[in-house]
């Protein structure tokens, strides 16, 4: 949903600026239930000037209304992807992965990815998607994805979207996600080739981001295309997440 204060967004803003990620684990830890969402609501504009854009996954329907709410006044139009649209449970009708961007309403695509990929096909309940946010004052565009927890599949699934991100390599587009695959695996080696990752640490040595010391969580920015400003802040809250938040400055090369 546009946001009314959007289109008072300065160009500038709208190519450069912090980048957050968080897996809310939205259902599992929390059954839809609001207060995570306005927990983060409260990172995001807590910084003296609001970040360029949010990305979430595992994220319930009513969080997703709670976050899109709370960050509109600062200027941040809001899309989600539900991987389970029909979840039908309180607080979390629907189920999946949301982002949150500032420079206005650019477009969104949202893409399932095709039955042959997903974890049991055309049956499969819970539907892998990756959405595409574009600002409208920038050619920058902001995606996330939550692949699925089985390996093989997760592999499958990250080569096809960066198969995708890699025929429209004119339209520059940071992916940030939980890809349910570690540094090592083979399926990421297209991402690290047309993308620097947001983490200064070599793929051997990975910084975990997930409870269970393992590295999951990534950003991924494409080179020559946008410059990572910072390193990758990795921050944990076990009360109310397994995963980790992840922020990093980037910013649109000129």
């Amino acid at each position: 949903m546009p946001s009314p204060s959007a289109d008072r967004v300065d160009p500038v803003d709208a190519a450069a600026g912090t980048l957050l990620h968080w897996n809310l684990a939205g259902w599992a830890r929390h059954r839809g239930r609001p207060e995570v969402a306005r927990l983060f609501a409260d990172v995001v504009l807590a910084a003296g000037r609001p970040p360029l854009a949010v990305t979430a996954n595992e994220v319930c329907s009513g969080q997703f209304d709670a976050l899109a709410e709370t960050l509109a006044p600062a200027g941040f139009s809001a899309a989600a992807a539900w991987s389970i649209p029909d979840f039908d449970m309180p607080g979390c009708a629907s189920y999946g992965n949301a982002v949150f961007w500032r420079g206005g309403d650019g477009g969104v695509e949202r893409v399932t990815y095709p039955d042959h990929l997903q974890q049991d096909g055309a049956a499969t309940r819970e539907r892998r998607t990756l959405l595409i946010a574009s600002a409208a004052r920038s050619p920058l565009r902001i995606a996330t994805t939550h692949p699925a927890p089985q390996r093989g599949v997760a592999a499958r699934q990250v080569a096809f979207l960066a198969d995708l991100l890699s025929q429209e390599a004119d339209r520059p587009c940071v992916l940030a996600g939980d890809l349910n695959l570690p540094p090592r695996d083979t399926a990421l080696d297209a991402l690290y080739a047309s993308h620097e990752e947001a983490d200064h640490f070599p793929r051997r040595f990975p910084r975990p981001t997930h409870q269970g010391l393992r590295k999951l969580d990534y950003v991924f920015v494409p080179r020559s295309r946008v410059r990572r400003m910072s390193q990758l802040r990795i921050s944990f809250r076990p009360a109310w997440s397994d995963h980790a938040r992840l922020a990093v400055d980037v910013e649109l090369a000129r």
